[in-house]
């Protein structure tokens, strides 16, 4: 499947996004302090502390998360799309679920690029980061699900 400008944009917004961060923590790693925060309770508040090398971690999933779905979306017709691919649906069907990915990659780059960066600046999440990224996760399912449901 042909990749369209929507799918470059998101792409080139989630490499720039995780790209910056990777950045910024290179760029401030002898600043920051030996011991950050490592996790969040639900509130957003820390709870437990770590060692900075948390941070590549975290930013390593980052890019292994973008990597694979690069992967997944080279391999359509082994989606699982959840309705059955018909020759009259299955353009269709391929593109929403192309959509779908270009959208989590964009989500997923900003949540590990702001798990990185917050704890290397010293600062709580906030409370907002849990329910605001749940909700952008599972939002873009469900508007998912019904645009495959309308195309079968």
């Amino acid at each position: 499947m042909k990749s369209n400008l929507f799918d470059k944009i998101t792409a080139m917004l989630s490499i720039l996004i995780l790209l910056a961060a990777t950045l910024f923590v290179i760029l401030h790693w002898g600043e920051m302090p030996e011991q950050i925060p490592s996790h969040y309770n639900f509130k957003g508040e820390v709870d437990d502390y770590g060692g900075k090398g948390i941070l590549v971690f975290t930013l390593v999933m980052g890019w292994v998360m973008l990597l694979t779905f690069w992967i997944v979306g080279m391999f359509p017709k082994y989606w699982n799309t959840g309705v059955e691919r018909t020759p009259a649906n299955e353009a269709a069907v391929n593109r929403i679920i192309r959509d779908m990915m270009s959208v989590m990659q964009i989500f997923l780059a900003v949540m590990f690029s702001y798990m990185s960066v917050t704890p290397a600046l010293g600062v709580n999440m906030g409370r907002w980061f849990t329910p605001v990224f749940l909700l952008a996760i599972f939002g873009t399912i469900i508007v998912t699900v019904v645009r495959l449901i309308r195309n079968r």
